[in-house]
């Protein structure tokens, strides 16, 4: 399953973006000591897990950063099976008693009796060593004998997570909010493997109209306000899915969605994909651009796709094939947008130089 503004020429992609480029990042590494280590919300891990499992307290630590756990109940997964061992990668950087420096006076250092472990696991590559899962960034909760959930914070850095108690956890509810979650993230991967390319399209847009201000995600914990709601990277994907199929229409849609979706995080995601590089949809493009009886967010929208350089260049695999600008199609082009240069709206005037 596993990887943000359309925006005017010239603008910045903020906000998202950069809390997008970080994640993606640090899924990459997992050396303590060089990043802040964030935490990821519950539905933010549910949308990245390739396995889901509950088991039972952690039980041999090795010297290769791994810890063996006894699978009680898959939530997702295969290759991970109920009644199962199972030794995860990356937990090295867990630590699961309190740093000195949160002791009261006289409390032991030890570490809390662990009942119980919710584990969000990713696969390992097929070049790996060995075969198997690693713990997902942040991707552990623990339940101890007194009934305390435990989740993972970077209390210093450089320095690694500490397992400490989660305010106003309730460990079945959780439990319920990840089984509930994990249904609706695999329902979108459904919609995304839709053969028929328009049905697919049209269903993960009207799926991201309905679920994008859904509370109670945000890509971390701690998420307030626009960024606690909707499906973090899952939303992202959708639109991603869409603008790399290259349908004029639906990629239209999508774009505007976008912009309707993140309009109070003042950033929608941006995608380096030549989604209008074909003469269809250079040319609704700019039948939009120059159209004064729509609004100018739509015009300017339009005309900001039209000035990026991936529309003109060869598209990578996986990507339908890219109708090269012929020189007959150039000159139609030019020919209209001059115009646009001595226009009395600035943002128009500005993208317009950009795309000329």
């Amino acid at each position: 399953m596993k990887k943000p503004q359309w925006v005017d020429a010239g603008v910045c992609v903020r906000s998202l973006c950069v809390a997008i480029v970080l994640v993606m990042f640090l899924s990459q590494f997992h050396d303590a000591g060089c990043e802040d280590l964030p935490v990821f919300s519950i539905r933010e891990s549910v949308i990245r897990a390739d396995a889901i499992v509950i088991a039972g307290p952690p039980e041999q630590a090795a010297d290769d950063g791994t810890v063996q756990f006894k699978v009680l109940e898959v939530i997702r997964g295969e290759g991970v099976k109920a009644g199962s061992a199972i030794r995860v990668g990356r937990m090295d950087l867990y630590h699961l008693a309190k740093p000195e420096w949160m002791l009261q006076k006289g409390e032991e250092p030890g570490p809390p009796k662990v009942s119980k472990a919710l584990l969000f696991l990713v696969a390992r590559r097929d070049d790996a060593p060995k075969p198997g899962f690693d713990l997902l960034l942040s991707g552990v909760r623990y339940l101890t004998e007194d009934d305390e959930v435990l989740g993972p914070q970077q209390f210093k850095n450089p320095g690694p997570y500490f397992l400490s108690p989660v305010e106003d956890a309730d460990w079945n509810r959780m439990l319920k909010k990840v089984r509930d979650e994990t249904v609706v993230v695999d329902s979108v991967m459904q919609l995304k493997n839709i053969d028929d390319v328009g049905k697919r399209n049209k269903s993960l847009l009207e799926w991201v109209k309905e679920h994008h201000d859904d509370p109670g995600g945000g890509f971390f914990v701690g998420s307030r306000g626009v960024w606690s709601k909707g499906w973090g990277s899952l939303q992202v994907d959708a639109f991603r899915w869409v603008m790399e199929s290259c349908v004029p229409e639906d990629c239209w849609s999508a774009a505007r969605l976008a912009e309707e979706v993140y309009r109070e995080m003042h950033s929608a995601p941006h995608f380096n994909v030549p989604s209008f590089g074909s003469p269809e949809g250079r040319k609704l493009l700019l039948d939009i651009g120059l159209d004064e009886k729509r609004p100018i967010e739509e015009r300017a929208l339009a005309l900001g796709f039209l000035s990026r350089r991936n529309l003109w260049s060869v598209r990578r695999g996986g990507i339908p094939p890219l109708d090269i600008l012929g020189e007959k199609e150039q000159k139609g082009l030019l020919d209209k947008m001059i115009p646009l240069l001595s226009s009395e709206e600035p943002r128009i005037r500005a993208i317009a130089i950009g795309v000329v």
